[in-house]
Parts: C-alpha cells; structure tokens; sequence
C-alpha cells in the first residue's frame, strides 16, 4: 500500500475523484482531510498507486509533493500472550 503527498486546494472534490481509482483522501474526522503539512493531504492508494500517482499528476488534480511506503495490517491472527 501506498500513500501520495498531494497538494491541492480543494481536498473534498480530489477525494471524490479518487475513489474512482481506488483511493482515498484520508480523514482526521468525518470532514475534516488529513493533512500532511498546510495545504498537503494525504491520499491513500488501494489499488495500482502508479496510476492514481499519473492520474492525480497528468490530469491536473493536485501536484504531488511526495509518497511514502505503508505497511499493510497484519494478518496474523496469535492474541499476544499476557
């Protein structure tokens, strides 16, 4: 999984178009976008991140300002022991 640093002015319409391609802007609250530093939201990629990275960048959604690694959830189902 990956996240895309995007700047961009209005964070609710690149969230609606995102979501399209398998991403999302990511929310501190209901509302309330996720911001990396001011003015830089967080887009979270589901699905092929090249592609939402070339969708954002050639089609004039946002400038991505950078991209980082997340690690996926863990699967592993052990409870620790106590």
């Amino acid at each position: 999984m990956k996240d895309l640093l995007v700047q961009v002015k209005s964070p609710k319409a690149l969230d609606d178009t995102v979501q399209a391609f398998g991403a999302v802007v990511l929310e501190d609250a209901p509302g309330i976008y996720m911001q990396d530093t001011p003015g830089v939201y967080v887009v979270r990629c589901f699905g092929d991140h090249k592609f939402v990275k070339f969708a954002i960048t050639t089609q004039g959604y946002g400038s991505l300002v950078g991209e980082r690694d997340i690690e996926p959830p863990s699967t592993d189902s052990e409870a620790p022991n106590d």
